[in-house]
């Protein structure tokens, strides 16, 4: 499904509008990721955390390999 999503996105607005894309997923990964530890130590519940994180990776994964594609 997301693979889909970015291909149309590539389609409609060229690779700078995925390369900003995958700053932007990066980006809050990162932060998801530095929250997360905050709640494992606080000892609050991390399963919304860690779908976001699932949910971003794949999406970073998803857009890497259609710029490798590109390429």
């Amino acid at each position: 499904m997301a693979l889909a999503k970015f291909r149309q996105q590539l389609a409609a607005h060229g690779s700078g509008s995925l390369q900003r894309s995958l700053a932007n997923l990066e980006r809050r990964l990162a932060e998801h990721l530095a929250k997360l530890r905050l709640y494992e130590q606080s000892g609050g519940y991390t399963s919304s955390i860690r779908r976001e994180i699932r949910n971003f990776t794949e999406q970073i994964e998803a857009i890497r390999k259609i710029l490798e594609g590109e390429s």
